[in-house]
């Protein structure tokens, strides 16, 4: 009798043997395909308790993007619009010293006042255009109302 529980005893060591060989062999097959994928698991739920931080990271990385993407965008128009104010300043100065080189002949010289005049109705057109600047198909001095051309002077 001693040999039969020997033998029971040794088939069930066997027995549990063979499943925990198995269940290595099960880890060790996993682990050969995270290592070849590269990915920890094929679905959310293989990752356990870590899913939810998983799906929070990647909410949060969509969200840092779109911020980057606006960021970038925003740069971008407001760097057309600097440029169109810069335009802007360099009329108005260039305008100034016209006038304040020229202002002495404005009455006694028509000749003067009508290229004068000329000029000026030149400068209000380019700034009209410079204030109807856009970028991706939106108007950049409009307000909210991006859709819209600031009112043209009559020039």
């Amino acid at each position: 009798m001693a040999g039969g529980i020997n033998s029971v005893a040794t088939l069930s060591q066997n027995l549990l043997l063979q499943t925990n060989v198995r269940n290595i062999q099960s880890q060790l097959d996993k682990l050969q395909l995270q290592i070849a994928s590269g990915k920890k698991t094929d679905v959310y739920s293989g990752l356990g308790s870590t899913s939810r931080m998983t799906l929070d990271f990647h909410r949060q990385k969509e969200q840092v993007q779109n911020y980057r993407d606006t960021i970038a965008s925003t740069q971008a128009r407001v760097g057309v619009m600097d440029k169109a104010m810069t335009r802007v300043t360099e009329i108005a100065t260039e305008f100034r010293a016209k006038y304040l080189q020229n202002r002495t002949y404005m009455d006694t010289d028509p000749t003067v006042r009508t290229v004068f005049q000329q000029e000026a109705q030149s400068a209000i057109k380019e700034i009209n255009q410079l204030l109807n600047s856009s970028y991706e198909g939106r108007y950049l001095f409009s307000g909210r109302l991006v859709s819209t051309q600031i009112g043209r002077a009559h020039v």
